[in-house]
């Protein structure tokens, strides 16, 4: 019993570790990101976070293919639907942001739709 309760904490805090380590990547690029834009130091647009395909961008898409990898292998384990269902968000999330998918449905919609002023929303 002991053991089963120590293999939970020994996660848990792995799983606070990791989430933690990402927080921070995620801190360090919103200050690099501040900087860029208050003081144009680094110089880069890569910094941008409102720029496609930036250094922050990437860290995301990183995010979430690691989000779907572990949810994949907690399902091989465990055979629960639902953590393949999360699994398989996280894969779409992916997909989205890679391939820009909501943005382009939008445009095709709006054009469709005649909607003026739907041009500059991203």
């Amino acid at each position: 019993m002991q053991t089963a309760q120590n293999d939970t904490s020994r996660s848990y805090g792995t799983a606070g570790l990791i989430l933690a380590l990402l927080l921070v990547i995620d801190a360090i690029l919103l200050a690099i990101f501040l900087s860029h834009r208050l003081l144009g130091e680094p110089s880069s647009s890569l910094f941008n976070i409102g720029r496609d395909h930036g250094f922050p961008e990437f860290f995301q898409y990183i995010k979430e293919i690691w989000f779907s990898l572990v949810l994949f292998a907690v399902y091989l384990r465990s055979r629960q639907p639902t953590v393949l269902i999360w699994s398989i968000l996280g894969g779409v999330l992916l997909l989205d942001d890679a391939a820009q998918l909501h943005e382009r449905a939008g445009h095709v919609i709006s054009t469709a739709m005649h909607l003026a002023g739907t041009e500059s929303i991203r």
